[in-house]
């Protein structure tokens, strides 16, 4: 069993990075941006998404015709 300290520890570590991630998220500029399955929470099935590849941010949500062509590659 953990201590006390150590699950705060944890919670607080938790939210630096929640912090610094959502910081990096709003100076990127989501230039390049690839289709994939995401996963919201509460969701078993993931549903497809315009991602930023490098800060991985949706950024968008794919045409029909853009999702048959990701569905056959």
């Amino acid at each position: 069993m953990t201590s006390d300290s150590e699950i705060k520890r944890l919670i607080r570590l938790n939210s630096d990075i929640e912090y610094k991630l959502k910081k990096l998220r709003s100076e990127c500029n989501h230039i390049d941006k690839v289709i994939k399955f995401t996963y919201p929470c509460g969701y078993t099935t993931g549903k497809l998404r315009w991602v930023c590849s490098e800060c991985e941010s949706i950024v968008g949500y794919p045409r029909e015709e853009e999702i048959k062509s990701f569905l056959k590659k």
